[in-house]
């Protein structure tokens, strides 16, 4: 792999970027400040140890530990001497790109490991296998060939489905503490229900706790309010339908469970910063203002 910084350019303007780090300098001037990602974020620790802090949590990592971390999420990065790594940092729009394609993180499990904050340890058979995927997507950017950022989108979502089967492999095991499974119920029970149930208090009363603690652990879990990642859901899929689709606002009001169009109409401003019609009279690329969601409420 290369010690320089790869990044992967395409239609979409670095909506994919693709960081091999082998040097601990290149890595810790990154690193080493708190700063605040607008994409999706994967962090791979290929070699070495340290803590990674995302929200004031620190969590310990050693060699083949993955972050994933959401947008809007503060980090900072502690590491020892001897750090090689590679981040992957993509947007929604990379992912989804196009009318007829439906997939991206809202609309699968991703959703919970991107939002819960998950820290997954790689197998070294599979760490090999999703090394493999990294130096051909590394590949690909570097060539001018047809198809390029179709093929980069490929890798990335096999990448992810690697991804998402260690995840899946490993949430059961006893290092998960209590608070990141509680996220993780809820943030699965926000993507199958929010058009339904937009009350903290009802996802509380689902998973057997108070409103108050649920509120607690996403915040501390996540950096947001429980609240937040409702509304931000909602939020996420009215723009997602104003982008792609012809539907006006009173058919997005009824679809996203709405009783009336001025109530989704009132909480589309309050919280995506502005009116439903400018929205959607402007020329936004799909997935550029993903996370502009304003959280004005606990």
């Amino acid at each position: 792999m290369k010690n320089d910084l790869t990044h992967i350019n395409n239609d979409l303007h670095d909506s994919l970027v693709l960081k091999m780090f082998q040097r601990d300098e290149d890595i810790v001037e990154q690193y080493s400040m708190f700063h605040k990602k607008l994409n999706f974020e994967i962090l791979w620790v290929q070699e070495g140890s340290g803590f990674h802090v995302v929200n004031e949590m620190k969590y310990p990592f050693d060699y083949n530990t993955i972050f994933c971390c959401a947008p809007g999420q503060i980090r900072h990065l502690i590491a020892d001497a001897g750090l090689k790594a590679c981040v992957m940092s993509f947007s929604e729009s990379f992912l989804r790109h196009g009318h007829e394609d439906e997939s991206g993180i809202y609309d699968s499990n991703l959703y919970s490991i991107f939002f819960g904050s998950s820290v997954i340890r790689i197998e070294k058979e599979v760490a090999e296998e999703m090394n493999d995927i990294a130096l051909k997507m590394e590949k690909e950017s570097r060539g001018d060939l047809s198809l390029r950022t179709e093929l980069l989108r490929r890798y990335l979502k096999i990448f992810l489905l690697y991804l998402l089967r260690q995840y899946d492999a490993c949430s059961g095991s006893s290092s998960s503490c209590e608070g990141n499974r509680l996220v993780k119920k809820f943030i699965n029970a926000v993507e199958r229900q929010y058009k339904t149930k937009k009350m903290v208090a009802e996802y509380a009363e689902q998973l057997s706790v108070t409103t108050n603690y649920l509120n607690q652990v996403v915040k501390q879990v996540t950096g947001h309010s429980a609240g937040y990642h409702i509304r931000h859901r909602i939020i996420q899929e009215a723009k997602r339908k104003a982008t792609y689709s012809d539907l006006n606002l009173k058919e997005i009001a009824y679809d996203l469970g709405f009783d009336a169009p001025s109530h989704f109409s009132k909480f589309f401003k309050n919280y995506a910063g502005m009116n439903f019609t400018l929205f959607k009279q402007q020329e936004v690329e799909p997935g550029s203002s993903t996370f502009s969601l304003v959280d004005n409420a606990a």
